[in-house]
């Protein structure tokens, strides 16, 4: 489940993102946002798959490309990094272009369009190569 309708989610710099409620008011934290909604995070316990989704309006945000907040079974999860706990909040495919027509990332490892996924903490946000995202999983 995401944010509710007229939310979004908007990439800013190269290694972070802001939800915006329909206002216009932003959010650094997907905690701070949920509660502004107020819904509850949802977290994943370790050993156990996300139950699906159920299906909505897919909420997009401003970014070139944008970053996707609904269809892949590790948004939601928790990750570990960096002596911190996350949570991923949007991806990007390896099929997404930006307004140039360019792909949206490129592994840094093969050349080749890949999937590349974002992650709030309380304290930062980062961008993980799905390799990199896999390690930190919990």
């Amino acid at each position: 489940m995401g944010l509710p309708r007229g939310w979004a989610v908007v990439k800013e710099g190269d290694f972070s993102s802001i939800m915006k409620d329909p206002e216009g008011k932003k959010y650094k934290t997907q905690k701070a946002a949920f509660a502004a909604a107020g819904m509850e995070t949802q977290t994943t316990t370790s050993g156990r798959k996300r139950k699906a989704a159920e299906e909505e309006e897919v909420v997009v945000d401003e970014g070139d490309p944008p970053w996707r907040t609904e269809g892949h079974e590790y948004l939601l999860r928790q990750v570990q990094w960096s002596g911190a706990t996350g949570i991923v909040t949007g991806w990007i495919s390896e099929t997404d272009v930006d307004s140039n027509g360019e792909p949206g990332f490129v592994c840094s490892e093969t050349g080749k369009p890949a999937r590349l996924y974002h992650a709030v903490f309380d304290e930062f946000e980062q961008d993980f190569e799905e390799f990199e995202l896999e390690e930190c999983l919990i």
